[in-house]
């Protein structure tokens, strides 16, 4: 995909240069500190879906579930800078913090399978996201879509989902998992009618397929977070909480 410069006036043009980003979403560049409006200001959506997943959990005393409240925050501030700086370098932040968000969802499957103890969770997560960004900077030398990796997480995610559901006698309420991924299905409706050019208004600053994709996801984070409010992650076993 071709990706434009921005004009050399423009605030972000040298950074921008140096290395641009791996798509061009169908909103036009502005010439402006923000440089994609509605792909950048549609990412409060996951700043506020964390403020409200973080005051649920704390309310409930689910110190586990409550990182759900910030890295949804942190998804949302980088994707955020991504979109407001149109460059490489800030997407590369952009992509860490997906790969944490999932990468979350993937530990505390794990930890339903009894794959990972509780106390080997974090270095388990840390060597995931560092991992995960290696690849990606393979990726980008490569030229390959970056994108893949995120997908190959949600494969992942979706695995470990279907094997941990097995393994209990007590099957989990599924309502929230069905609504997540229903909104996850919206989203990337959006954001592929976005990249494909299907649904294109690029002087559009209010509405576009990739700015839903965010408001979507963000939906899609917090029906996850009520799927998982039904798990006893600060125990050492895991259990369905009645």
């Amino acid at each position: 995909m071709d990706v434009p410069s921005l004009a050399p006036q423009c605030p972000w043009y040298e950074l921008s240069e140096m290395a641009k980003p791996n798509v061009k979403w169908c909103e036009a560049s502005q010439c402006s500190w923000i440089t994609e409006p509605a792909n950048t200001w549609s990412n409060l959506a996951f700043v506020f879906a964390g403020i409200v997943i973080w005051y649920l959990a704390r309310k409930k005393n689910q110190k586990s579930l409550a990182l759900f409240g910030p890295v949804a925050i942190f998804v949302g501030a980088c994707s955020f800078v991504y979109h407001m700086s149109y460059t490489m370098v800030l997407q590369t932040f952009d992509f860490i913090a997906m790969y944490a968000f999932v990468g979350i969802l993937l530990i505390f499957n794990l930890r339903r399978l009894e794959k990972i103890s509780k106390e080997k969770q974090t270095p388990f997560f840390i060597g995931l996201v560092l991992g995960c960004t290696a690849l990606f900077m393979v990726f980008y030398a490569l030229n390959i879509p970056m994108q893949i990796i995120v997908a190959a997480l949600v494969v992942l995610f979706i695995v470990t989902e279907v094997m941990a559901r097995k393994k209990l006698a007590t099957k989990p309420n599924s309502k929230n998992f069905i609504f997540a991924f229903l909104s996850l299905g919206v989203a990337l409706t959006f954001t592929l009618l976005d990249v494909t050019r299907t649904w294109c208004n690029p002087d559009d600053h209010i509405f576009q397929g990739h700015a839903i994709w965010h408001v979507f996801n963000a939906l899609t984070i917090f029906f996850i977070y009520k799927y998982f409010e039904q798990f006893s992650f600060d125990e050492d076993k895991i259990r369905i909480i009645k």
